[in-house]
């Protein structure tokens, strides 16, 4: 924590949170507003493996392999080598906007602990620090506005809204999301939510977790395996 002499006065009343009510706070859990999965590296490599189409080439290829078709199971087996490349564009693309997520988010903020303006990595803010707000920064949890001040906003990133829009101390309209950038104006606001708890979060969950609906050919071929492999457990029983 370093403290900083670029400043604008607080409203009267206003010095924050002190050091150790910070810390207390902070055992909760960190501000990561975007975490990846320990198993997201794995899911973009494997994912594609279990693709119905994928699953029944690799069971086929080996058959043909038993039964000395030589030439059919190397045919099968190049024949999994673009569907499983597409897959993996996909999942990349995924982890790529997972990424961009992450690196949007300011990797310093400027907040009141103990009345001093101190700069902090954002992952240490908590719930009801006070942030200092310029034109250029990246909110970096969601905030409101706690004096009388006028923001504009680009929240293109979280609503998808192009146009500037305004923030100011009122009823309703003093609402600040994570991950909007502020393109004029100065202000303290209060955090009000951090982590996963922010609206910017469950967008990157929504991405880190998203389901891709299978095509109809796609469940097609898991019913085809599905009763093929009904019928494997059946034929044993069968013969006895």
């Amino acid at each position: 924590m370093e403290q900083t002499a670029r400043h604008l006065s607080p409203p009267s009343g206003v010095s924050g949170l002190t050091n150790l009510q910070a810390r207390e706070a902070l055992k909760s859990g960190s501000n990561i507003l975007v975490p990846e999965s320990s198993w997201a590296k794995w899911k973009s490599l494997l994912g594609p493996l279990t693709d119905p189409m994928v699953m029944l080439l690799l069971v086929a290829s080996p058959i043909y392999f038993s039964i000395g078709d030589v030439q059919d199971a190397v045919v099968t087996l190049v024949a999994i080598v673009p569907i499983i490349a597409v897959g993996w564009v996909l999942e990349s693309r995924a982890h790529r906007t997972l990424k961009k997520l992450q690196e949007r988010i300011a990797r310093h903020c400027l907040v009141l602990r103990d009345g001093q303006l101190v700069r902090i990595p954002f992952t240490e803010l908590v719930i009801d620090d006070v942030v200092l707000l310029h034109e250029g920064d990246v909110v970096s949890a969601d905030l409101k506005l706690i004096h009388d001040a006028t923001l504009y906003l680009d929240e293109s990133s979280v609503t998808g809204e192009s146009e500037p829009i305004v923030k100011t101390f009122t009823v309703g309209n003093d609402t600040l999301l994570a991950g909007t950038t502020v393109l004029s104006g100065r202000a303290y606001c209060k955090v009000t939510a951090t982590g996963v708890n922010t609206q910017y979060a469950t967008i990157g969950a929504l991405v880190s977790h998203s389901i891709k609906p299978k095509t109809p050919l796609q469940r097609s071929i898991s019913r085809l395996l599905r009763t093929l492999v009904s019928a494997a457990l059946i034929s044993p029983s069968l013969s006895c």
